[in-house]
Parts: structure tokens; sequence; C-alpha cells
């Protein structure tokens, strides 16, 4: 399946125009990582960027507060699908306008947020890529498990203290596979001295390990040793933790949390609580607040996990983080779903999509219809260039309507109001 073409894009786009959706209540759903943000990597051999006291290298190789149009101008970063450090993402300037602008409008729902990262990145991302009232983004993050609204944050559910205990055991238990992996390395031939170690993400309902940050300075794979053999050690250890979790189950009787993978990441979560609970309380929040979605458009990257098997041909092995939202766009009457297919390498500038991230013709882990995707694009670049242009759509089609600036108003007085009262 290849990628969308500029017609098919504006077709849909029309579409939207000429059943009205666009000018009523729209939202624009959107994942994050590998789907709106761009990632700066600092260039080989270049002269490193000075942290001050307050950035953290663990998650970042340029400073905060830093101009990165800048430092790509001087040569210094370059521009990626995924960065290296997990704070080193910005959003596109036009995307980054037009949040501003949505909600200087007072209107909190036509651009959102639904991520895995945990609240604070968000707000940290937002205010570095020049959202000038980040607290007033709408979103939902912790991989659907945080609500956060006109500038407050609500539990879609609430941890037990059993569950805390078991997530907080993760980062130990990641942290004692470091000598396991430096020796996968030195039998390949690596010099481990600077090795960088695993990069443990806690967040509310889950916990990340990171390895992007290893893989990058070692140039591996996760398909080709010592890569896969070092992905498979580090999924090994964390699924039998999940196995052997003691925290009560579910009502249901399922187990409380899960284990799955992401891009260069390994995710323990619960089980209970995916994306399409956070698309689905979005949902919810803007009919509570007089708003029912005219039309929904979630956009994402991680859908399917694909491997190419001994034949040849490529065999499912797993769904991505943003699979269960997009079945659930699938399933409104009024939900569409954009598919940021990234191009094989993660090639920022690529045009072959990589088969490993396709969406199948049938899904062979559950026998159903696969994800349908409305638009496929390359790049987070093309994905928020869309969005913005959808925006500006719904924002020529308000204008020229007197009901949709008074509902524009209202909307603006009741943020106004609900910030003074606090």
């Amino acid at each position: 399946m290849g990628y969308s073409s500029r017609e098919e894009r504006d077709a849909l786009l029309a579409h939207f125009d000429q059943a009205g959706d666009i000018a009523k209540a729209p939202t624009f759903v959107l994942d994050i990582d590998g789907n709106i943000a761009v990632g700066y990597n600092v260039k080989d051999r270049a002269q490193p960027l000075t942290l001050s006291e307050h950035d953290d290298p663990k998650t970042q190789n340029i400073p905060a507060g830093s101009d990165i149009a800048a430092f790509k101008a001087k040569g210094m970063v370059e521009p990626v699908i995924f960065a290296n450090k997990s704070r080193d993402v910005r959003l596109p300037k036009a995307l980054v306008e037009a949040i501003n602008q949505r909600v200087e409008a007072g209107d909190p729902f036509s651009i959102t947020l639904l991520t895995s990262r945990n609240y604070a990145d968000v707000e940290y991302i937002l205010k570095q890529s020049g959202v000038k009232k980040p607290e007033m983004v709408t979103g939902v993050a912790d991989s659907g498990n945080l609500l956060h609204f006109n500038g407050a944050s609500q539990e879609v559910r609430t941890l037990s203290a059993p569950e805390q205990q078991f997530l907080k055991e993760v980062e130990p238990l990641a942290n004692g596979l470091n000598d396991a992996i430096r020796a996968k390395l030195t039998e390949a031939g690596k010099d481990t001295a600077d090795m960088p170690g695993l990069f443990i993400e806690p967040k509310g309902a889950a916990t990340n390990i990171h390895y992007r940050d290893l893989f990058s300075k070692y140039d591996l794979s996760e398909t080709e040793e010592p890569g896969a053999a070092i992905k498979a050690l580090i999924e090994k250890a964390l699924k039998a933790h999940v196995d052997a979790c003691t925290a009560p189950k579910e009502p249901d009787g399922r187990p409380v949390f899960k284990m799955g993978p992401g891009p260069m990441t390994v995710e323990i979560t619960l089980a209970s609580v995916t994306k399409a609970n956070g698309l689905q309380a979005l949902v919810n929040l803007m009919k509570t607040q007089g708003r029912k979605p005219s039309l929904v458009v979630f956009a994402g990257d991680d859908c399917y996990k694909n491997e190419k098997g001994a034949d040849g041909a490529w065999v499912t092995k797993g769904h991505g983080t943003d699979w269960h939202a997009m079945k659930l766009a699938n399933a409104m009457p009024n939900g569409f779903v954009i598919h940021t297919h990234h191009p094989v390498g993660n090639d920022l500038h690529g045009t072959a999509p990589d088969p490993a991230k396709a969406i199948p013709a049938m899904d062979t882990l559950d026998g159903s219809a696969p994800v349908r995707a409305d638009l496929i694009t390359a790049t987070p670049l093309e994905t928020s260039g869309l969005v913005v242009e959808a925006v500006r759509r719904m924002e020529k089609a308000q204008t020229a309507s007197a009901p949709g600036d008074k509902l524009i108003q209202a909307w603006s007085e009741t943020m106004l109001q609900d910030n003074a009262g606090k």
C-alpha cells in the first residue's frame, strides 16, 4: 500500500467541506512522536551542545530554550523522524501557530493530542516548540490514562498501591540488564567504554524502557545481530516481570498489566487502558462541554508491526500503540484515520513505505478486517501540514457562519470564566 496522492487528500478535505462537518465541530486527535513531531539529533562530529544544570542529559542533547532553526542552519543538528533523546523533538512552526490561534480563540477541541508520553513531557515539548499556553492544550497522555483539559488533569483509571509498586520495580530490573547488553556488544566487537544504558521513562500508568540512544550509538538494527538479540533480551526479561505480577487481577479476570513493543522501546502498561480509551474520553469530554464532534480524525503512526518470514513474505507480529484508537475511529460514523507510514529506514526524506509498518490485507492476529486508513502520509511534516490545512478550512468555514462565530465566542467566554475562578 503506497502513499495517498495529493488528489486523494484534496478529495477527503473536499468531502469534509461538502458534508458540512468541517464547519461544525471537528476534532483532530494527534499522536505526537513519529506523527506530528520532528526529532533533532546533534550531527556526528559536531561540537556537543552545552546543557544547563536544569537540563537532563538522559532525555536531551539539545538545551531547553535553544533556537533549533539556528542550530540547523549552522549544520549542528539534523531533523529526523525519531530523535535519539526523547525530549529533542519539536512541532513544526505552522502547527504551533495553528494551536496558538485555536487556544486564543477559546477553542479547546479542534486540535487535541493523544500520546503515550507522560504529561510533563507533553508540556515541555509544546513549550519548547513555541506553544504560548501549553497547559491549555487539550489531550490525553500516559497511553490513554491521563485526560488533560482547561489546565487540569484527571486519571482515567487510578492505580492501586500494589500496582504502583509493580511499576516501580521495572526500573531496577531494566538497569540490571546493562551488563548482559554490554556482554553481547563486546562479543560483537563493540567498544563499550561509553555505552549508554537503557533509558527508563516512568509514567503514571506505565513505564517505558527505551533503547534508541543505545542502538543509535552502535548503529544497531532490531532485526539484525547483535541488535535483535539485545531486543529479545530486554523483552524476555520484561515479559517475565509482567507474568510474575502479584497485583490483583481486573474484575473480569484479565491481568492488570501487559507488555508491548514500540519504536525502539518496550512499554509495560495497564492492559485495560489503551489509546482507544483516551480517544473515547476526548469525545465524551466534548459532548459534556456542549460540542458533540461532527468529525473525529485520528492521526497516528504506530499501527502494525510486521516481520519478514523465512519465505520472504511479511507477517504481522503485533499491534502498535495507535492501533486501538484507529480501530475505534474506524467504528465511529464520523471517524477518519490518517496513518503516518514512515519510509524505509525512518528517512525523513524517503519515498518508499516501510513494509514493516504497513497495514496488512488481513489482520491475522485476531482475524478481523485490518485498520482502514483514509489517508496515508509519509512523515510528521506531511501529516502536520495536512492538519493545518484542514484547520484553516475549518476557520474559513466558521468565519462565514454566524452560528459558528457565536459558538467560538461562547467557548472563549467559558474558558475565561473557568480560568478566572482558579
